[in-house]
């Protein structure tokens, strides 16, 4: 990872660590999969960077996030991070709004099983509660919006892609001629 401020965010958050660990134990074995670990690991981080953003969480870890009373908080930050535009009500980037809450869901994964290994019941429950939120509200509140963005920004790239091909059709006719 290139040494910038999301990649020091990642690597000073233990959540985040173990989260690249299972990734690593999962896929670090193939070379073609250590980009996928990368951006799994900067998605997530520049989820945090927004979340610390607001005054009086500058300093929290992904953990101290964990609560079921921030998932709205959680929701927003995954928001802008993903370019939502409420007037619109659409992404600019879409497909991350999808991943940051797969990536949430697994962090959750994460902290329920050291709440359970280091017997610390009241992360295991928060953490619980608020994966609970996340399969209750989180289709309506981010990715309902998130899906249905997806195909116009496809159509959209696909436009951009055939005004290029007329482009490159004209040009290749001038330069015969």
């Amino acid at each position: 990872m290139r040494n910038d401020e999301i990649s020091r965010k990642v690597k000073s958050d233990n959540t985040i660590l173990a989260f690249g660990e299972k990734l690593c134990t999962k896929r670090g074995h193939d070379e073609k999969q250590h980009n996928y670990i990368r951006q799994k690991l900067r998605e997530v981080g520049r989820l945090l960077k927004d979340m610390r953003s607001c005054p009086g969480n500058v300093e929290k870890s992904l953990e101290n996030f964990m609560y079921p009373d921030a998932f709205k908080f959680i929701t927003q930050s995954c928001k802008n991070v993903a370019g939502f535009d409420g007037n619109t009500n659409t992404y600019a980037t879409p497909s991350l709004a999808l991943k940051i809450g797969t990536t949430l869901q697994k962090c959750l994964k994460i902290l329920i099983s050291k709440g359970i290994e280091t017997n610390n019941q009241d992360l295991q429950t928060r953490a619980d509660e608020l994966s609970k939120l996340f399969e209750i509200n989180w289709t309506d509140d981010v990715s309902s919006n998130a899906l249905r963005t997806l195909p116009e920004a496809k159509q959209n790239s696909q436009k951009e892609l055939l005004s290029l091909a007329n482009d490159v059709k004209v040009m290749s006719e001038y330069l015969r001629h």
